[in-house]
This record gives structure tokens, C-alpha cells and sequence, in this order.
């Protein structure tokens, strides 16, 4: 019977061991028994200590194991030392009733007073410290305690009374058959009503589960719907499912998401439930739906398939981020038209740049060279006059108003040529960037430069090229101030209808992340100037690894 039981909570411990503490002592409770009987079914065939010291030590030592994993299992915590002292004192007295004064009588009371002592530890925890919330399922195997308390008692009223007189354990007489026969059906109650408190822990820790998750259900932000896979068959909806969609429970459990006209069309359903038997679940899918009212919501949507009385069911939740794409849509129009206003500032500003450089150009260049021209007429025609007539100092002055407009019309070409890059603006963008790398390989020689230009089917028009420029300009800047090149790469292609621009250098490089765009001015400005182009940047950067600039812009 004793293996019966050992094999039934062990087979209970196996099945609840992640979910409860304790069972596995009471396993061990279980096999210490069996071992403790066992040795003492073998007393006169095996030594004494094993019969007798050992066996009654599994079963005492059995027994405080057995409470030990109640109080786990019923989720308390107590000092051990008192169980430390009790079966140390148990086995001392034992070994001195074994071997220095033999007594079987008194070994007996040992024992039965050992267990006795567990016994009422027993039912006083299954009675008074267990919480109250359990006490109803703890109360039927405290009244086995209890019964085993009572045999206890009687076992040792009879020693005192009447004394024991044979020497087999459990075997003094027909008393004795009939406490062990009261043992074995106490032990019977014990894991019969064992099994129905872990039967009814698991059923109440269901009930907690399901109250959960049903307030849950009910009251999450979130619109959530179960239905089944197959047909869309709504099976409940909960209340921010209602507020949502403007539908009501009443009216749509029952009917399929098509037949309510949830989806956009079925092919959206079809494409939901591939996807959904492809990798089980979805999360955060963007979609359509209409409400009640035939509005159309933007949602999140996250599915995953459960199991519904053996049913394939999706468990849904759905996000309502209406107004959340409405405020995207708004801010990106905003954007954009922030982006066409500097872009219209931008060319703007260049063409009046170009139109003050042509000015400069057509009436002061123009005025300053005529002017010169004429001072070197007047001052050749007075050398050819009378020498006496002519002084050397109004000579001298001649050479320096000629020396000052001379200044004056080089200082205007240079400021016509900073307002106007003559270069980009007569012969384009290519031309100007194979002069600008000219003069930097001129001016930086420790820094060699590859420049590579493919076949190129369009050119930039003249706010494409400004842009170009501009940008190239800032990214061989920061080659020179802050990369410590020696070696820079530059090149020039179409790939269908874009043009790449590439700069890409061996210096110390730099750990890129775009939030550093944002504390970079150099970068930022780069950044919108291709935003400018409706083009892509491209930044791609490793310490000790060289940067790489990529800019591509549609031609149109």
C-alpha cells in the first residue's frame, strides 16, 4: 500500500512541481516511510542499526519532511532549529535505548512520541496558520491530523497503562495491529484529501487566472476580440472593443467579422489569416477597419491563434491610431511645406546672389575697367605732352588711382565670384567639382584625391547643381577639418535615373548615429539641403574605419 502511495504523489509532484512548493518533500516524505517499514519488516536478518536506529529515523525523519512541504506548499516559513533539536534528540535517545540501555517499550514511546509531537505541528498549521483563505480546503486533512494525534495519545496511555510487551515494531499484540491498521487508512486519508486540496488550489488559482484576465479583457483600452480562425466567428468583444467600433456585443456575437462589415474587403481577412497560420501570431499590423457607422479607423492590429474547446480561435487587440496617423499626416504636410519654403528661400537667395554677381558684372566690373582704361589714356597722353608742362607728383597720383582701381576691380571679381561661382554657373556642376578639386588638391596636398566620374545620361539643372555644390563643399570641409585623411575618394554616377554622389575617406572616422545630426550643424545642414532635392543622404562611419558621404538625387 505504502508504494501506492509513493507512486500517487509522485505522480501529483510530477504534474504541479512548477506550479506548487513542497510536493517534492512530501515525495520524499512518502519514500522514507516506505524505506523506514521496509528495514523493519527486515529487523533479525540485517544489524540492529539498520533495523531499528535507521528505520525509525526515516520514519520520524520522514515525517517532519512531510511537514516541512506542507508549509511550503501552503506558502509559509518557519525556523527549523526546533526540528533540528527534536530529531537529533529522537535519534540520541534511540541509540542509548538501543545500545546502552535496551528497551523495545521505550523505544516504542520514542517513537510514538516523536510522532505525536510532528502530528499536532500538523494540525495546528492545517487549523490555525494556514491563511484563512485556505482553510476550508486545509480543514479535511487537519482532522486526519487530528485522528492521528488521538492515536498517538492512546498508544501512549497504553504504554503507561498496560506496557508493551513484544518486541516487533507495530506487532505488540492485537492493539498494536490495530493502530498500525489505523496508521495505514490515516496515511490513505492523508493523500486522498492531499490530492483534493491540490485539486481545489488549482481549481481556485483557475478561477483567479479567468477573474483576471476577464477584467482585463473587459476593461483594457484596447479593443479585444476573440472569434474563431476559419469563419471570422465572433465569439465576445469586450467594452473598449465597443467604444471603438461603435458595435455592441448584443448584436454582433454570433455573426461573422465579413457579414458585420468590419474589414475592408475579404482580402484583407485572407491575407490576416495566412499570416496568422504562417507564424501564429501578428503583431502590430497596420490596417483599416469601419465601424458601426461605416467611418473608417486606422488600427494596430495584434493577433495571436488560442484554443477554444479544441477550436482555432485569434485572440485580437486592437490599438485605434486614427488620430495618431491623422497628426503624422498633418506634421508631414507641415514638413513639407516648411521644406518648400527653405527650398524657395534657398533658390531665392542664389538667384539673387547670381542677379547682384551679373550687376556687379555688368555695371561696376564694367565702370571700373573703363575707368582704368581711361586713366592709363590720360596718363600716357600727358607723358607725350610738354615734360616741363607735367610734374612727377601728378604722375605719381595718376599710378595710384590707377593702383586703387585696379584693387577695386579685383576685389569686385572676387566678391562677384563668391556670390557666383562662375564655373558652376557657365559650365555646370561637373566642371565645377573637377576645379574644386583641383584647387584642394592644391591647397591640401598631404591629402591625395581619386576622382571618378561615370557616363552621365542628364545633368542637374542649375538648383540641383547649387545644391550639389553645396553639399560637396561641406563634406570635403569636413574631410579636412575634422577626418585626418590622407586619401579621399570621390565619385560621380547615374544609376537609372539618380545621380550618386560619393566622398569617401581613410581618416579616424567616428561612431555615426543619426541623433547626431541633430547636434551637428554641418550634417543637419547637409541633411536638408538633399531634403531640399527630395534626395537621400547616406552616412556610414566606423572608428578607425573612414567615413563615407552618399548623396542621390532624382534628375528630372
Amino acid at each position: 500500500m505504502m508504494l501506492s502511495l509513493l507512486a500517487v504523489v509522485a505522480l501529483i509532484w510530477a504534474q504541479t512541481r512548477k506550479r506548487f512548493d513542497g510536493l517534492f518533500l512530501l515525495v520524499v516524505c512518502m519514500f522514507a516511510q516506505l524505506l523506514g517499514i521496509t528495514l523493519i519488516a527486515l529487523r533479525g536478518l540485517i544489524p540492529d542499526f539498520a533495523s531499528v536506529i535507521l528505520a525509525n529515523g526515516f520514519v520520524v525523519g520522514g515525517a517532519m519532511l512531510a511537514f516541512v512541504g506542507l508549509e511550503k506548499f501552503i506558502g509559509l516559513k518557519s525556523s527549523y532549529v526546533k526540528h533540528y533539536v527534536l530529531f537529533s534528540m529522537f535519534l540520541i535517545l534511540h541509540i542509548i535505548l538501543t545500545y546502552i540501555f535496551p528497551s523495545q517499550e521505550l523505544r516504542n514511546m520514542n517513537v510514538a512520541l516523536s510522532l505525536l509531537i510532528i502530528s499536532v505541528q500538523n494540525a495546528n498549521l492545517m487549523f490555525f496558520r494556514v491563511p484563512e483563505s485556505m482553510r476550508k480546503i486545509t480543514a479535511p486533512m487537519g482532522y486526519v491530523f487530528v485522528f492521528i494525534v488521538f492515536i498517538g495519545i492512546v498508544r501512549l496511555l497504553k504504554f503507561f497503562f498496560a506496557g508493551f510487551s513484544d518486541s516487533e515494531y507495530f506487532h505488540s499484540g492485537q492493539f498494536e495491529v490495530y493502530v498500525a491498521l489505523m496508521f495505514q487508512i490515516a496515511y490513505f486519508l492523508l493523500i486522498f484529501f492531499l490530492v483534493m486540496m491540490i485539486n481545489r488550489r488549482l481549481l481556485d488559482e483557475i478561477g483567479a487566472q479567468e477573474e483576471k484576465f476577464s477584467k482585463a479583457f473587459k476593461h483594457s483600452p484596447y479593443g479585444i476580440i476573440i472569434s474563431s480562425l476559419n469563419e471570422g466567428r465572433i465569439i465576445e468583444i469586450n467594452e473598449g472593443y465597443e467604444l471603438m467600433t461603435g458595435y455592441k456585443g448584443s448584436e454582433v456575437v454570433g455573426s461573422t467579422t465579413i457579414s458585420t462589415n468590419f474589414w475592408m474587403n475579404e482580402g484583407d481577412r485572407e491575407a490576416f489569416v495566412q499570416a496568422l497560420n504562417k507564424s501564429g501570431k501578428v503583431i502590430d499590423n497596420v490596417i483599416q477597419f469601419r465601424k458601426a457607422n461605416n467611418e473608417l479607423m486606422t488600427v494596430e492590429l495584434s493577433s495571436e491563434i488560442i484554443y477554444i474547446n479544441n477550436e482555432k480561435c485569434v485572440l485580437s487587440a486592437l490599438n485605434d491610431i486614427t488620430e495618431k496617423k491623422k497628426a503624422e499626416y498633418e506634421l508631414h504636410k507641415s514638413q513639407q511645406m516648411l521644406r518648400r519654403f527653405a527650398s524657395h528661400l534657398q533658390t531665392v537667395g542664389e538667384e539673387e546672389k547670381i542677379m547682384l554677381a551679373t550687376q556687379i558684372d555688368n555695371e561696376l566690373n564694367q565702370t571700373l575697367v573703363a575707368l582704368k582704361m581711361d586713366i592709363g589714356n590720360l596718363k600716357q597722353k600727358l607723358k607725350n605732352a610738354e615734360a616741363n608742362s607735367i610734374t612727377e607728383e601728378l604722375l605719381q597720383k595718376l599710378d595710384d588711382v590707377y593702383k586703387v582701381v585696379g584693387n577695386s576691380l579685383g576685389f569686385s571679381l572676387k566678391l562677384m565670384s563668391n556670390l557666383r561661382n562662375e564655373v558652376l554657373y557657365m559650365m555646370g556642376f561637373v566642371d565645377a567639382l573637377k576645379l574644386y578639386v583641383s584647387d584642394f588638391c592644391k591647397n591640401y596636398p598631404a591629402i591625395k584625391c581619386h576622382v571618378k566620374i561615370g557616363v552621365l545620361a542628364a545633368q542637374p539643372d542649375q538648383k540641383q547643381s547649387t545644391m550639389l555644390y553645396r553639399i560637396f563643399e561641406s563634406a570635403m570641409s569636413n574631410v579636412v577639418m575634422h577626418s585626418k585623411a590622407t586619401e579621399v575618394r570621390i565619385s560621380l554616377r547615374m544609376i537609372s535615373n539618380e545621380l550618386e554622389l560619393e566622398i569617401a575617406d581613410n581618416g579616424v572616422g567616428f561612431l555615426y548615429n543619426e541623433l547626431m545630426e541633430h547636434t551637428s550643424h554641418g550634417l543637419m545642414l547637409m541633411r536638408e539641403r538633399t531634403s531640399l532635392l527630395d534626395g537621400k543622404m547616406f552616412i556610414a562611419s566606423e572608428p578607425g574605419e573612414g567615413t563615407i558621404v552618399k548623396i542621390m538625387v532624382t534628375l528630372t
